[in-house]
């Protein structure tokens, strides 16, 4: 769970933004852009009591950057469409709770 600030508030850690370092393509900024939404809603579900939400955000982003080529960019764009309707969904859902799929 994150750290309260003063204010007594939870949420994700600061940004650290370095003035120098690589400039990302349109594409990667459309992933990071998605990754912060995904991650605002797994703060403010788990702030509401549900446990575990960040991490599971978290680890399945790592998981499909590593199953997709970097260069498969209709797959890239394709699941940047798809996690931006979930992103939408789970925003209007007030009952909305990520799922973490069974292990076979």
């Amino acid at each position: 769970m994150g750290d309260l600030d003063e204010a007594g508030h939870s949420g994700p850690p600061p940004m650290v933004r370095h003035s120098k370092g690589k400039n990302h393509s349109g594409l990667q900024k459309q992933v990071f852009t998605l990754y912060r939404s995904y991650l605002r809603v797994a703060y403010e579900k788990q702030r509401l009591g549900e446990e575990g939400t960040v991490a599971f955000v978290r680890d399945r982003f790592r998981a499909e950057a590593h199953s997709i080529d970097r260069m498969n960019f209709h797959m890239i764009e394709y699941l940047l469409r798809k996690g931006e309707r979930q992103v939408k969904q789970f925003k209007a859902a007030k009952n909305a709770t990520y799922v973490k799929p069974a292990q076979h």
